[in-house]
């Protein structure tokens, strides 16, 4: 008797040959997600100065914890301003630190570049996950089955429009105008979260088939637990392993409840420490942010998904139809089970809050639930007609590969060239962040004048060493006495009179909102009646009340701070130099201020150092 032996090498080359059209495909996922983007600076021409596509909500944000990461900060609380970025934050940096800053410590390219790489690379991981998760639950495991996991898994990667009437009108007529075809494009987060989510779904499949052991635990485990630098995935993945839990218990299978229930048992432990270590820092800053100004809201009231209530309705009909007839052992009812907890899982995560009474963006959940949603219908689709109607599910597989192809070609390209003049605009930065890389030491920090609206304020601590002096951009780890005097260098600078600092306050709808920016208690303050569900929680009457009494102190401290002397003022926080866009505040310079040298000016924007003795 003999024994075959396999390599390494081996079991890949197979892996390769078997699944060589998902891997094919997951290319030409990648062009579609990454090339506009390409073809966009390729368009600028000689404006292309280097600085990258970053025209996603809350990039800056995401790529200033990246490079205080690189640069040996690990708290990142506050990774824009300089004096408590040492904190340790409400939010692990786990995804930023895992597939971004590590990568780009180990490979050693730029930071820039590997940003680029991402665009291509995350979307077609995230398709190839998804695709192999798909074909885990299906019924039969050949070409057939790989044609159907690769259209649920293009759908997720690059079809996510398809969920939403109206994007899929708006791109099918006359392209996107929104940036919703990038999402998976967009630094951090959801990405991190969605490829997360599929990987531990992949392990939760081979723990419930039994194909997996302790080491498949605990990569669940380990899996899970990085998870929690996103609350959306973290969460909505925890539910999936405890409803299928229950079915287990219902079958009064003990010992598969307890290997289901303990990837999520030891994530919960390494959170509830991670918990911990925040708990007893809390005095060095870390606590100071309130929770609710990272996103939590206070409330019973649902919030109803069409998309995911229709495919708990679906999965449930084919369930009561078509179960007993096609399970007829145990491993096949297990992907029943998954998919049903997949959908129960989409519709509890949208409206646990009718319990709890608090609940975090439960629109962001819509990231992940609606893609689930596309798993099921490709999964349904291929299980149940497969067998039965091969001409319909030839003709729908096919259908919905040709869209999802469309679609994602259609809106990535729109988004991105709507994206033109704002990328653009980030070419005049290249100059600045050039000369601080060059001249400026470590960790100096830079007020950027106007501090509003200019995006430059954002960019700095994310291409450079250097931190920015001001932001609105404040969620934990920065005392209320720092917004404050933030806020008030700011109507200084831009040399408001104290009379007409109330109308300044309300000003226009974006000073409005920058403003509450500033001082919001939690983001109903912000976001208060902008759309149906944040106007049917909130108070509109306290919120203009609190405003109002706002407005109030703003103008009281105001009148103080006009009577000190500006110098001492910008200087009781570290402060290295002044960036200054001409275009809108030329009153800033080094004639008017005698404490701002002159250092060089780069296409619209003037670099000053602050003298540390100026002769008044």
């Amino acid at each position: 008797m003999t024994a075959s032996l396999s390599t390494p090498s081996s079991n890949i080359g197979n892996i390769l040959r078997r699944h060589r059209y998902a891997i094919f495909t997951a290319i030409i996922v990648a062009c579609i997600a990454g090339l506009p983007q390409l073809i966009v600076r390729d368009a600028l021409g000689s404006a292309d100065q280097g600085v990258p596509f970053l025209v996603n909500d809350s990039e800056g944000e995401y790529l200033s914890r990246i490079r205080e990461i690189l640069d040996g900060h690990l708290g990142v609380a506050s990774p824009i301003l300089y004096e408590y970025k040492d904190s340790v934050t409400l939010i692990p940096p786990t995804g930023e630190l895992l597939l971004y800053a590590l990568p780009v410590k180990l490979s050693g390219i730029s930071l820039p570049t590997y940003i680029t790489i991402s665009r291509f690379l995350f979307p077609a991981v995230l398709f190839l996950l998804a695709y192999f998760f798909i074909l885990s639950l299906l019924t039969r495991n050949d070409e057939g089955a790989q044609l159907s996991a690769t259209a649920g898994a293009l759908l997720v990667a690059i079809g996510y429009d398809i969920t939403n009437y109206r994007n899929l009108a708006s791109i099918i007529l006359h392209g996107s105008t929104s940036v919703s075809g990038l999402m998976w494009t967009r630094l951090v987060n959801p990405i991190t979260g969605g490829m997360l989510l599929f990987a531990f779904l992949i392990l939760l499949f081979r723990i419930v088939s039994e194909r997996g052991g302790l080491r498949t635990i605990l990569t669940a485990s380990l899996t899970l637990s990085v998870m929690a630098g996103y609350v959306f995935s973290l969460t909505y993945a925890l539910a999936i392993p405890v409803l299928v839990a229950l079915y287990f218990v219902w079958q009064k299978n003990w010992r598969m409840a307890m290997r289901v229930l303990a990837p999520v048992l030891c994530a919960i432990i390494a959170i509830a420490t991670y918990a911990g270590v925040i708990f007893m820092r809390r005095a060095d800053g870390a606590f100071m942010g309130d929770p609710q100004k990272a996103g939590i809201f206070f409330t019973h009231e649902p919030l109803v998904n069409l998309i995911s209530l229709a495919t708990l309705a679906g999965v449930l009909l084919c369930f009561a139809l078509f179960f007993r007839r096609d399970a007829s052992g145990e491993p096949q009812k297990r992907w029943w089970f998954i998919l049903l907890a997949v959908a129960v899982a989409s519709v509890l995560v949208y409206c646990q809050q009718i319990v709890t009474g608090m609940t975090v963006w439960p629109q962001h959940y819509a990231q992940y639930t609606k893609i689930m949603s596309l798993v099921v219908v490709a999964v349904l689709l291929h299980n149940i007609l497969r067998s039965r109607a091969v001409r319909v599910w030839q003709c729908s597989t096919a259908t919905l590969i040709v869209l999802a192809l469309l679609l994602g070609w259609r809106s990535f390209g729109a988004a991105s060239s709507n994206a033109i003049p704002k990328y653009t605009d980030l070419q005049s930065f290249s100059g600045v962040m050039q000369y601080l890389n060059a001249h400026a030491p470590k960790d100096c920090v830079v007020y950027v004048s106007p501090a509003y609206p200019s995006e430059i304020n954002r960019f700095i601590p994310g291409f450079t060493s250097c931190n920015a002096y001001h932001t609105f951009y404040i969620y934990s780890g920065v005392p209320a006495e720092r917004i404050m005097h933030n806020y008030l260098v700011s109507l200084r600078l831009q040399g408001v009179a104290l009379r007409d600092v109330r109308e300044h306050v309300l000003g226009d709808r974006n000073i409005y909102f920058v403003t509450k920016s500033y001082f919001f208690r939690d983001w109903n303050d912000i976001f208060c009646c902008r759309d149906r569900w944040l106007g049917s929680i909130g108070d509109k009457r306290e919120i203009d009340e609190w405003y109002n009494a706002l407005e109030k102190d703003i103008e009281k401290r105001y009148a103080e701070y006009l009577k000190g002397d500006l110098y001492a003022q910008l200087t009781k926080y570290r402060i290295d130099y002044i960036v200054v866009d001409t275009t809108l505040q030329p009153q800033v310079n080094d004639k008017r201020y005698p404490f701002l040298s002159f250092e060089g000016r780069f296409d619209r924007f003037v670099v000053y150092t602050m003298i540390r003795s100026p002769n008044n």
